[in-house]
């Protein structure tokens, strides 16, 4: 290997680092974190709560005991992987390079925001049917169960489809208030915006799976507070570009990660279902 070749693939994994801490997926910042994870399993410890009882003069103190547990996620391995013929192409060909960057980048990215979705998906939680109308109502039955609960403040958010968007979009409640003073239209949409108390981010189709369909038209979205999500990361993506044996002009750039996301309180999670026929 030349020394062209070895500047070439450091300045190739040094990118692809730049692309991924600045890119990053759009759910990990409301989901509660652990990195640095050593072992295969990570604990989030969850809590119960005690009562605030009247108090007597000369009462006994009896002190009560608050509920611990933990929930457990058990992290798994991501891989992304390309080939490159020559690797002048890499050293020549910056067009090329950046094409690269960003399709293993953009690939590992889904893998974990797909371990999210996936995390979601299999906790059991409210349902809420929104018909074909993701509207106006909807949110405010997301709100008003989230309120009985006590979850209220910044720390929620929403992934939604482009229907339900467009269906959010349409109603004159939204458009009085998203459309005028925060320029949903020159956005062209509500993702990352707040509106309600919700975070919302839109999410397209992903071949990785995306958000869940069932018959051909029932979509799946998700509403959360980021307390009652977790997300663990022993291996955050890391890139290797090595010479294939059987190809002499053969390189293969891999790009692996460890991490997994699990729902810790059930209580903080909300599925809306909307037909999109």
């Amino acid at each position: 290997m030349s020394d062209v070749q070895l500047v070439a693939i450091t300045e190739f994994i040094e990118e692809v680092k730049a692309e991924y801490t600045v890119r990053q997926n759009d759910l990990r910042p409301f989901f509660t974190m652990q990195t640095g994870v050593i072992g295969d399993t990570a604990h989030f410890p969850t809590s119960g709560s005690i009562v605030a009882v009247p108090r007597t003069s000369n009462q006994i103190i009896v002190p009560q005991t608050v509920p611990l547990d933990k929930a457990i996620v058990t992290l798994k391995g991501l891989t992304a992987s390309t080939t490159v013929d020559i690797i002048d192409q890499i050293t020549v060909n910056f067009d090329l390079r950046r094409i690269m960057v960003t399709e293993v980048t953009d690939a590992m990215i889904r893998g974990q925001l797909q371990q999210m979705i996936d995390a979601l998906e299999a906790a059991t939680v409210d349902t809420i049917a929104a018909g074909v109308d993701y509207n106006y109502a909807i949110v405010r039955q997301v709100v008003r169960n989230f309120a009985e609960k006590n979850i209220i403040g910044a720390q929620v958010a929403s992934v939604i489809s482009p229907f339900a968007q467009d269906t959010i979009m349409n109603d004159p409640k939204f458009i009085d208030n998203d459309f005028v003073t925060k320029g949903a239209v020159m956005r062209g949409g509500i993702s990352h915006t707040s509106n309600m108390g919700i975070n919302w981010l839109v999410l397209g189709e992903m071949e990785e799976g995306g958000l869940p369909i069932t018959g051909g038209n029932l979509r799946t979205t998700y509403v959360w507070d980021r307390r009652a999500v977790g997300m663990a990361v022993g291996l955050d993506p890391q890139l290797t570009v090595t010479q294939e044996g059987l190809l002499q002009n053969s390189w293969l750039i891999q790009s692996n990660s460890f991490s997994n996301a699990l729902v810790i309180d059930p209580r903080g999670v909300i599925k809306v279902t909307i037909d999109e026929s």
